[in-house]
């Protein structure tokens, strides 16, 4: 159960630039470097008002209703019965509001969901914030601060080189990559290299960790029974251990510590990103210096009759390349990273091994209908694997330390656009586990949809998907935007 967890993570780390409304099928390369970066001309400047001192706001948001049905044995055969754990219905609604302050130098951008919720009595709404930060537009360069989300990489929804912000799994996967990413306070300084090239330098003072659903349906099974298991068994080996030397009879309490505070500067992280075009080719390198956002299981026996634990996030460092080109009309990229930590010999039990990791594949536009089809294959190779025994964090009983993951996704637009279908399926080669994702939407006027998706998971009960299995569900939408 633990490659759940590295699979989870360093390969579902799921554009070729996106921005918020992109699809899985995004086709052509709108990556980071043709991004607007504020060097020309500005989208409320002189061209629209006529005056390039003139700043305007830009309000966007809108208003999604959804109803979700679980549609698994389990939840069909609890219907209509109260007694019942698991509820067949879920309804929510989220309101989404922007703002963005452009001036000849500068911009503001503030994007936030508002969350009705429902406790007992009591009505109150949490809001998030998807970003917050602002731009200053220099000669030279730019520079922004603030709670951002920054894709870094060419594959599409599904990255291994995007290394700022951290990838949130409280739901499973989502295959909307920037819904599933969290915003991350960071420091960050764009600078135009010759004629194509952009050089990004981010700096994130603190340390956001993976994040995945601690209770209910979605809880990784290995988060539930790895890890009481992993501190019995600890226990058990350090009572024999003491009775082999002392003949003492002893049952060792197990206590959690608190690791250490990840939300100081011990904690900051610097990252450099640079991409270019040369001869049809996209291309690019990113160098992360930092801290490996999943965590170490330490112990330590006190050396009488209590056995203390706790996480750590150790250091790493990540170098990654990423390209991309047409080829005979296939839309073909990549991306590749190492990742190195401080187990370079692969024999630290409570420190990650160093890892290789890759994403590749093609888009295609098929001249039917507006039907494309794109398909990647993601992997992840623990090195050293040979020194991994029992005990290490990256221990795998059945000796497997690769990881291979296939996502095909095919998509069609009807009725003049108005009408887009859409169906993601990922494979998982190592367990034959899977996941499809249809969905349908329909906008019969501008600003106003109507949406169906579902997501089905088969496989073993402690595989990736198949832990899920349960939880097939599907979800009706309502949405309004302005």
């Amino acid at each position: 159960m633990k490659k759940i967890l590295v699979l989870l993570t360093a390969s579902l780390v799921l554009s070729t630039g996106l921005r918020a409304d992109d699809s899985f099928f995004t086709s052509g390369f709108e990556d980071s470097e043709s991004e607007d970066f504020g060097f020309g001309d500005s989208a409320f400047g002189d061209s629209a008002f006529g005056d390039e001192n003139t700043a305007a706001v830009e309000v966007n948001g809108g208003v999604t209703t959804s109803v979700r049905a679980f549609a698994s044995e389990d939840a069909r055969d609890d219907m209509a019965d109260r007694e019942a754990g698991l509820d067949q219905m879920e309804t929510s609604i989220a309101a989404n509001l922007s703002f963005t302050y452009e001036g000849s130098d500068f911009k503001v951008v503030t994007d936030v969901d508002i969350t009705p919720e429902m406790t007992g009595s009591e009505r109150d709404s949490v809001v998030t914030v998807n970003e917050a930060y602002g731009q200053y537009f220099g000669e030279k360069m730019n520079f922004e601060a603030g709670y951002m989300k920054v894709v870094w990489g060419k594959a599409d929804e599904f990255h291994v080189v995007d290394v700022l912000n951290s990838v949130n799994l409280s739901e499973f996967l989502i295959p909307d990559y920037m819904e599933m990413i969290d915003p991350e306070l960071m420091l960050k300084v764009n600078v135009p290299l010759g004629m194509s090239g952009m050089l990004e330098l981010a700096y994130v003072p603190t340390l956001t960790p993976y994040s995945y659903a601690e209770a209910g349906i979605w809880q990784p099974l290995n988060t539930k029974v790895e890890l009481p298991a992993t501190l019995q068994a600890i226990a058990s080996q350090t009572a024999a251990a003491i009775y082999a030397q002392t003949g003492a009879v002893v049952t060792p309490s197990i206590t959690a510590l608190a690791g250490s505070d990840i939300n100081t500067f011990d904690y900051g992280q610097g990252a450099m990103h640079y991409t270019s075009t040369a001869g049809g080719l996209d291309y690019g390198f990113t160098y992360y210096y930092g801290y490996n956002k999943l965590p170490s299981f330490n112990y330590a026996f006190d050396g009488v009759d209590t056995i203390n634990y706790w996480f750590e996030y150790d250091p790493m460092q990540t170098f990654g390349v990423e390209a991309a080109c047409i080829l005979a009309e296939f839309n073909l990229k990549g991306e590749f990273a190492c990742n190195l930590t401080e187990d370079f010999d692969g024999n630290k039990t409570d420190v990650h091994n160093n890892s290789i990791k890759w994403v590749a594949g093609f888009d295609r536009d098929i001249p039917v209908s507006n039907l494309n089809i794109n398909i990647q294959e993601a992997g992840t190779l623990t090195l050293n694997s040979n020194e991994i025994g029992l005990g290490d964090i990256e221990y795998d009983e059945d000796k497997e330390y690769t990881e291979n993951l296939l996502i095909f996704a095919v998509s069609d637009k009807y009725l003049h656009e108005k009408l887009e279908a859409e169906l993601i399926t990922f494979y998982h080669f190592e367990d034959s586990d899977y996941g499809i994702y249809p969905s349908i939407e329909y906008s019969p006027v501008d600003d106003f949809t109507l949406g169906m998706a579902a997501r089905f998971f088969g496989g073993d009960e402690d595989t990736l998907f198949g832990q899920y299995d349960e939880n097939d569900f599907v979800e009706f939408t309502v949405s309004y935007n302005f």
